[in-house]
């Protein structure tokens, strides 16, 4: 009996070793994919409990497996699945790794993300690189984390916390009602204003940005300001008085000012006409002016003058016809005089000496001509009639007036 279970082991062992049994990983699980199909690499940044043989699934049905599990260049999780050849995937899949249950096993879920539609098809030996996976956490990261906050977490303190909060709110359960609400307005105003706010900050950058570059400048001045500073000390006497006369001042200027007031405001209006004429006219009064301070001569003669005096030369041509015309209009335009009452008499004045007689000047000669035509002149067009030949006793120019007729 021993001998044939001996042989029946022995034909047991070659039978699984010349199969190539591996271990239970080696075994195929009901329901999982078979030998057939095509493999996709997933790249997760984490695959904590992920081993093979666990499943592959699209829209929570199994159309694959995990057959391994290492680690990249990059410390990443390399997952190789083999889907089946009848499960026709979209190419634009997401890997998520999650958990069938709260104890469960954890499998690859292989969906669409939400919100976009199928597009292409997943083929053989494509790659879903990290940036489009999702790994979940296991339940064992989510107890671990609790267990550090219980037990690490300085529950204490909170128990602590409460019961000062309490304390401190006992009767001013009002109060802290309106500062809940005053703080609620608060945020809501600054939320208002947040445009404001981040213009506020920029400009609060530019302005550090260009202290910061004036940072030399800035050293300087402060270094100079105790020197300053001092002055205005020594000097303080002296700004006092001057404050203080100040204020008297004021006292005397402000009443009188409010008293003059409406004709202050009168005159300035009737001022404004002629400084908008100024205004209209500023460009020209300057050269006007400059004109003026070198009459008769131009600007550039007064460059020329060497001493106190400045010969030239002059001409002028007088045209008879235009100077009768010119008098007989101003003879027409003159206004009469109006009538003035008597002077009043004046007290008798003692009498003046007589003042002795002076030698007489020589008569012009021609002159008397000369007044004669041009009485003629001007009666002839007083009656409207054009002047006739002017008189050959006329003399022709200044110099036959000086020298008389022609004898």
């Amino acid at each position: 009996m021993s001998a044939r279970a001996g042989a029946a082991g022995l034909v047991a062992a070659l039978a699984l070793s010349s199969c190539g049994f591996d271990g239970a990983q080696s075994l195929p699980l009901p329901g999982a994919a078979g030998d057939g199909g095509y493999t996709v690499t997933i790249t997760f940044e984490d695959a904590a409990n992920l081993v093979p043989k666990e499943t592959c699934r699209a829209n929570d049905t199994v159309v694959g497996s995990v057959v391994s599990v290492e680690l990249d260049e990059s410390f990443d999780a390399e997952v190789v699945c083999r889907i089946e050849r009848t499960a026709d995937l979209p190419g634009n899949v997401r890997a998520t790794l999650r958990e069938t249950s709260l104890l469960g096993e954890r499998y690859v879920a292989l969906d669409v993300p939400a919100g976009e539609e199928p597009t292409g098809t997943l083929a053989d030996g494509a790659v879903i690189p990290v940036s489009d996976t999702v790994v979940h956490p296991n339940t064992e990261i989510v107890l671990g984390a609790l267990s550090q906050v219980l037990n690490g977490g300085s529950l204490g303190s909170i128990s602590t916390i409460s019961r000062e909060l309490s304390t401190a709110l006992d009767g001013r359960a009002g109060q802290a009602r309106s500062a809940a609400r005053r703080l609620d307005e608060l945020l809501t105003s600054l939320d208002a204003n947040r445009a404001t706010l981040v213009a506020t900050l920029a400009a609060m950058g530019d302005l550090s940005t260009t202290l910061s570059q004036q940072r030399d400048v800035l050293a300087d001045t402060l270094d100079r300001l105790p020197a300053g500073l001092a002055v205005l000390d020594r000097q303080r006497p002296r700004l006092t008085r001057a404050l203080q006369r100040l204020a008297r001042l004021s006292r005397t200027v402000v009443p009188l000012v409010q008293q003059s007031r409406d004709n202050t405001v009168a005159d300035l209006e009737h001022l404004r006409p002629v400084l908008e004429q100024l205004a209209v006219a500023g460009e020209e009064i300057a050269p006007t002016l400059e004109r003026i301070t070198s009459f008769p001569f131009n600007r550039n003669t007064l460059s020329t003058i060497k001493s106190d005096y400045q010969g030239a030369y002059v001409q002028a041509n007088f045209d008879l016809d235009t100077v009768l015309t010119l008098l007989a209009d101003l003879e027409d335009q003159t206004p009469g005089q109006p009538d003035l009452p008597d002077d009043p008499e004046l007290p008798g004045l003692p009498g003046l000496p007589t003042v002795p007689g002076l030698p007489g000047l020589p008569a012009l000669p021609g002159l008397q001509e000369a007044f004669d035509v041009l009485g003629q002149q001007l009666a002839q067009r007083a009656s409207g009639q054009r002047p006739g030949v002017v008189d050959d006793r006329l003399p022709a120019s200044l110099a036959d007036l000086m020298a008389g007729p022609a004898r």
